[in-house]
């Protein structure tokens, strides 16, 4: 087993060590993979009795629909995005109602499992029940339960709230009844049309489908809540009785989860890129350097041949300078991936001058003609040390991929302004092989695979774009020829202008 392939409770660990959620780990199957202590503990189950059981086991019967269309839903779109309550049996024969929320879990880019993080609604249901059955107690649980309750009428006025309320979102009782419940800065701006119109379906007594909603509190801080809506009649009246479900640690958590499974994914993919473009380009290096090695020896004898000795080692040298980009590559992307990097003025044309004095050596076994135009009063833009490389990786791409014996290459830099803000634009027009159209699709995508390698234009060109999304800085490649594009290439850079 790698590092990275590690079992569902070692990557989510802090999911499963967690003393208030219910955490279940089931295949395609419905077979249970892994559960966490605090269901064990609550359900009075071992662990024998639970892992590699069928999650229709546990179920009540009426509910065993819902895992067969999630199961069937997460097979045709690869999502879940339904949260679903189950009766779940506990060992001494007993059901608890459950809300779960699934997660996809996915290995190689296939789903093997599903990650259910839920929470007991049994104490919710019941208060539920109880304020439903009886008026006369409506009062003391009112005050007692430990969600916060809010009672409106069908306008929207607040009539009441109670001490859990007060405590939860921080307004006192004294200071909202009477008034609007859309008069508090409880929700962003554009949910309230959303909430109008859901509270005028309320007021005419329509079920509808339960959702999630974000609050801010008093304080400025956020909460999830899963509002439960229901009519109750109080004195005589009808009211709108809104039961307020916390679900913000559950939020945060399958925040945590995605954010998890997305670190995952990119070093799953990270490493397998590095081994291929180790394996390919070092051993293509290696064995350009090994054949230069072994004309040089049937050279060696022959005092006639020193011209072709001299191109043999220039070809030698090529091979190194090559295989010490590839490193320097590679280790920029990793510092660019591991650390944050701080933005500061740079003449990006000085940068290009000592960007072009890099590439001298590639002169020694080509011809090139290399020219600037600059036609911008300034060319100072937000960047760092790694602009250099951009300059330079664009460079060696209109090189290694020209087979012309005279390598053309002019850069323009000129000045633009789009709706008000200044632009500094770089173009890098070379005479080269050129780049077909369905190359540019993904010529700048990191871990892109051509069809031949993983080499070339590849590492350098993903490197160059992911420097200049650093600086909210932009590449696109065209034909220098419209309609052609074996007559050479245009790189475009264009980034905003520093103050």
């Amino acid at each position: 087993m790698s590092t990275i392939e590690l079992t569902i409770r070692e990557r989510f660990h802090e999911l499963f060590d967690n003393d208030f959620l219910i955490v279940l780990a089931y295949n395609l199957n419905g077979l249970i993979l892994d559960a966490n202590y605090n269901f064990l503990k609550s359900f009075g189950y071992n662990p024998d009795e639970v892992v590699n059981k069928y999650l229709k086991d546990f179920i009540l019967k009426e509910d065993i629909g819902q895992i067969v269309e999630i199961i069937k839903i997460l097979k045709e779109t690869g999502t879940i995005k339904k949260v679903n309550i189950y009766r779940v049996r506990k060992k001494d024969g007993s059901y608890v109602f459950l809300e779960f929320f699934g997660i996809p879990l996915i290995r190689e880019g296939k789903i093997y499992a599903v990650l259910a993080i839920g929470h007991d609604l049994s104490k919710l249901k019941i208060s539920e029940k109880k304020l439903r059955d009886s008026e006369t107690k409506y009062r003391n649980l009112f005050e007692s339960s430990p969600f916060s309750i809010v009672l409106i009428d069908l306008k929207g006025n607040i009539n009441d709230i109670n001490s859990t309320t007060e405590n939860f979102l921080g307004y006192k009782r004294e200071d909202v009844i009477g008034k609007s419940f859309l008069d508090f800065p409880l929700y962003s701006p554009e949910m309230i049309p959303f909430l109008k119109e859901r509270l005028k379906l309320y007021a005419k007594g329509e079920k509808l489908k339960q959702i999630e909603l974000m609050l801010l509190k008093k304080d400025g801080s956020a909460a999830w809540v899963n509002p439960f809506v229901s009519l109750v009649d109080i004195d005589g009246k009808t009211h709108i009785q809104i039961i307020f479900n916390d679900v913000t640690s559950r939020i945060e958590a399958e925040c945590k989860l995605k954010m998890s499974e997305t670190n995952y994914k990119e070093a799953y993919e990270r490493v397998n890129f590095y081994k291929d473009l180790f394996t390919h380009d070092t051993r293509n290096i290696l064995q350009s350097m090994l054949a230069s090695v072994e004309l040089c020896e049937l050279n060696a004898e022959s005092i006639d041949k020193n011209e072709d000795l001299k191109n043999i080692l220039k070809s030698f040298k090529e091979q190194v300078y090559r295989g010490a980009n590839l490193v320097k590559n590679v280790r920029t992307f990793t510092e660019l991936t591991e650390s944050e990097i701080t933005l500061k003025n740079i003449d990006a044309r000085l940068v290009l001058n000592n960007a072009v004095k890099l590439i001298d050596h590639y002169k020694e076994k080509n011809k090139i003609n290399l020219a600037i135009e600059c036609q911008s009063d300034t060319c100072f833009v937000q960047a760092n040390d790694f602009l250099i490389d951009v300059f330079e990786n664009i460079l060696i791409n209109s090189i290694i991929h020209n087979q012309n014996q005279i390598i053309e290459i002019l850069i323009k830099i000129y000045s633009t302004t789009d709706y008000g803000n200044r632009r500094l634009n770089f173009e890098f027009i070379d005479n080269g092989d050129g780049i077909p159209e369905y190359k540019k699709e993904y010529i700048f995508t990191r871990f892109k695979k051509d069809s031949n390698s993983v080499s070339g234009m590849g590492l350098g060109l993903s490197l160059v774009k992911t420097i200049l999304d650093k600086y909210n800085a932009k590449i696109k490649v065209e034909n220098k020829v419209k309609d052609d594009y074996t007559k050479g290439s245009i790189f475009k850079i264009t980034f905003p202008i520093s103050n």
